[in-house]
C-alpha cells in the first residue's frame, strides 16, 4: 500500500477560517486604506479574498513560495524550514504604493519576512503583513523585527507566549465570537456574520 504524501498539520475548519479573517478584516477598517492586497498561496488565498471584500479592495494578487517542502516540515531542521523560494512574484505591486500580505498562518515568519521583500523589490513602498493565526515558532520573532515588514498584525485565535515587540500587534477576535454567542443564545441567524 502506497503511503500518502498529504498531511494536516494544524487543522482549521472553513468556518473559523472565514470567521477569523472577517474580524481581522474588521479591525483594518481603521487602517490606512491599502492599495491591494497579496494572498500567499495556498493558505492566504481564502482569507486574502475575504478580506480585500470586506475592505472593498478591488486589486487582489498572488504570491507563491516553497518552503515546507515535501509536506513535512515535522522532518526539517529549523535551518531547513526558514528556507524560501519564491516561485511567482506579484505582478501588480508597481501600481500602488500600500500592500497588504494576508496569509492563513505564520509559523517562522520566513514566507511572509521574503514576500515582503519581493514586494518591495517589485516597486512597492510600504507593506503590512496579516495572518489569521500566528504560531510564531523558532526564530519568528528575530525573522519579522528584521525584515521590511512595516507592521505584523494577527488575531488573539493563538495566545502569545513571549513579550509582543512594537513591530507586532494583535487583534482580537472576541467581539465576533461574542456576537456568534449572543446569536446562538437568542436563537438567530449566525450565517448573517459572514454575509
Amino acid at each position: 500500500m502506497q503511503e500518502s504524501v498529504y498531511t494536516k498539520g494544524f487543522p482549521v475548519s472553513w468556518e473559523e477560517l472565514h470567521r477569523t479573517a472577517k474580524a481581522l478584516a474588521w479591525r483594518l477598517l481603521e487602517e490606512p486604506k491599502f492599495d491591494g492586497v497579496i494572498a500567499i498561496t495556498r493558505g492566504g488565498l481564502v482569507p486574502a479574498a475575504i478580506v480585500a471584500r470586506e475592505l472593498e479592495i478591488r486589486v487582489v494578487d498572488t504570491l507563491s513560495a516553497i518552503s515546507y517542502h515535501d509536506n513535512s516540515a515535522e522532518k526539517l531542521d529549523e535551518k531547513q524550514r526558514e528556507t524560501v523560494q519564491i516561485v511567482k512574484a506579484p505582478s501588480y505591486t508597481k501600481t500602488g504604493k500600500n500592500w497588504l500580505i494576508v496569509d492563513d498562518l505564520v509559523d517562522s515568519g520566513g514566507t511572509i519576512c521574503n514576500a515582503a521583500k519581493a514586494l518591495l523589490d517589485n516597486g512597492a513602498t510600504s507593506v503590512y503583513g496579516y495572518c489569521s493565526h500566528g504560531v510564531y515558532s523558532g526564530k519568528a520573532l528575530d525573522n519579522i523585527n528584521n525584515s521590511v515588514l512595516e507592521e505584523m498584525v494577527c488575531t488573539n485565535t493563538i495566545k502569545p507566549n513571549f513579550e509582543v515587540p512594537s513591530s507586532m500587534r494583535y487583534l482580537s477576535v472576541a467581539p465576533l465570537f461574542g456576537e456568534a454567542i449572543k446569536r446562538i443564545n437568542n436563537e438567530t441567524s449566525i450565517s448573517s456574520l459572514f454575509d
